[in-house]
């Protein structure tokens, strides 16, 4: 199969996005789920991919990686 390169500031962009996204998902769940497990795995969703994030910013700091959805 064919192999796609993605140079570092795609993937940046893209690993932001889905960073994105799972931050998001997870704070919906904390808020409006009834189920005490599924409050307690979206905060610990939410606390790791805040700081996966972190990370990015810090790892690439010249990326300019978006700010939201």
């Amino acid at each position: 199969g064919a192999t796609q390169s993605v140079q570092g500031s795609e993937f940046v962009q893209r690993a932001t996005i889905g960073n994105m996204f799972e931050i998001q998902s997870s704070q919906l769940a904390v808020r409006q789920s009834e189920n005490e497990a599924v409050r307690r795995f979206a905060q610990r969703m939410l606390d790791d991919h805040t700081d996966v994030g972190e990370d990015l910013r810090r790892a690439a700091p010249n990326a300019a990686p978006p700010r939201q959805l």
